[in-house]
């Protein structure tokens, strides 16, 4: 399995993200580390930044170094206890609509571009009911499985599943949606090339 998901966001803002939008106003929504890194890499292909996040702030969820650049960053302004309410524009995103969860003040700012890091489905219901997943969703693998979602067919076999193995022998998952991964391009990549290893071990097995 590789990475399999579906979005209901943004999954990352990468150069061709910024194509559209660099120089201009946009807005990040969330407060943990992935927005964070947004935030920075907007703010430095010349992007006016808004970070919406629920919370009291940032320090919660994102890591220290992050904070300390974002409240030092001119182009970026946090926007604590707020939500975005309302999308405005014709024929493409000309604003949004922030209201402050707080004060019900609401406030309507400039924006071409809207980055939400909320959260993702994994595209795994098609193994439900064979495969073990979280409550989310995601796909155990190797260690994460529980012991009773182990059937009988892995002691037939004689061990446990191997790394990136999933609860149905010979199966395996890597990338956004196997259960304990960070959600990155990178990491995905490098699970995808030590999965391989694992395959190896069981082609030729009879399972």
């Amino acid at each position: 399995m590789g990475r399999v998901r579906e979005r209901r966001n943004i999954y990352a803002c990468t150069e061709l993200e910024v194509r559209s939008c660099a120089g201009r106003e946009v807005a990040v929504v969330d407060g943990a580390n992935s927005a964070g890194r947004a935030a920075l890499f907007l703010s430095s292909r010349g992007c006016t930044v808004d970070l919406v996040v629920r919370g009291e702030g940032i320090g919660a969820r994102m890591s220290s170094y992050l904070v300390n650049r974002i409240v030092s960053d001119p182009m970026i302004s946090v926007r604590a206890s707020t939500e975005i309410t309302a999308l405005e524009g014709d024929t493409s995103l000309e604003s949004v609509r922030m209201t402050n969860s707080v004060t019900g003040e609401e406030a309507v700012k400039p924006c071409r571009g809207l980055f939400c890091f909320i959260g993702a489905d994994p595209a795994s219901g098609w193994l439900y009911g064979d495969c073990s997943v979280d409550g989310n969703g995601f796909i155990r693998t190797d260690a994460h499985i529980p012991t009773e979602d182990l059937g009988q067919h892995w002691q037939n076999l004689g061990r446990g599943p191997l790394p990136f193995e999933t609860s149905i022998p010979g199966v395996f998952a890597a990338g956004d949606v196997r259960h304990g991964s960070i959600k990155s391009v990178a990491a995905a990549v490098g699970e995808g090339a030590s999965a391989v290893s694992s395959v190896h071990q069981v082609v030729g097995v009879r399972l």
